[in-house]
């Protein structure tokens, strides 16, 4: 979540950094930033929304109940980077950017900027590139197969979880790892026998 509320941040903070740098003041740099990338932004936090919500129909108990507070906490963010944030930039300006002060003018292109040239002026080979060495790693998955536990890899002997594995297959022989075991009958009384006290008076 809060990385979520951070990656919105950053693509309006920059973007305005950007129209500052272009001579706009503070208010209505502020407005040309919600202007280009309030869009990306708001269709990026609502695929993060239908991708949690889609997590109501998981078979797990933890992930089908935690699908709609991390949905509603996503869409608290957004509308606070859409609001919130543009308040504040529009409010204290070029003091976001202290210790650097964003002036008119100032262009700055950095590691980023070579690295965007250097793949632009040479696309076909980096293209080339990319594919045989991505394709290499996905070759290289072909054969894999993921297997967690309840596919019949046992924990390591003397752990909490072998442990806890005993537990349940002796306990709960009729529970699936993927469905609520709501009660359990037991077979016999797991304490002692209620004995009287000398003395005691039943009321």
């Amino acid at each position: 979540m809060i990385g979520a509320g951070t990656d919105y941040g950053l693509f309006l903070v920059f973007r305005a950094r950007e129209n500052l740098r272009d001579g706009l003041d503070k208010r209505e740099a502020v407005v040309q930033a919600v202007a280009r990338v309030g869009e990306s932004i708001t269709f990026s936090g609502l695929t993060v929304i239908a991708a949690l919500l889609s997590l109501l129909a998981a078979s797990f108990g933890i992930y089908s109940t935690s699908a709609s507070p991390l949905a509603i906490a996503i869409g608290i963010m957004l509308i606070a980077g859409l609001t919130l944030l543009p308040a504040v930039l529009a409010i204290l300006g070029r003091a976001v950017f202290w210790p650097s002060k964003p002036r008119p003018g100032q262009r700055k292109t950095g590691a980023w900027g070579t690295l965007a040239r250097f793949a632009s002026c040479t696309a076909p080979r980096v293209l080339s590139i990319g594919v045989v060495l991505f394709g290499a790693l996905a070759l290289g998955t072909l054969g894999l197969q993921v297997r967690g536990r309840s596919k019949g890899i046992a924990p390591p002997a003397g752990s909490d979880s072998a442990a806890g594995t005993t537990a349940q297959a002796r306990y709960f022989r009729r529970c699936r790892p993927t469905r609520r075991c709501w009660s359990t009958r037991w077979a016999r009384r797991s304490g002692p026998t209620p004995r009287r006290w000398p003395g005691a008076s039943s009321s």
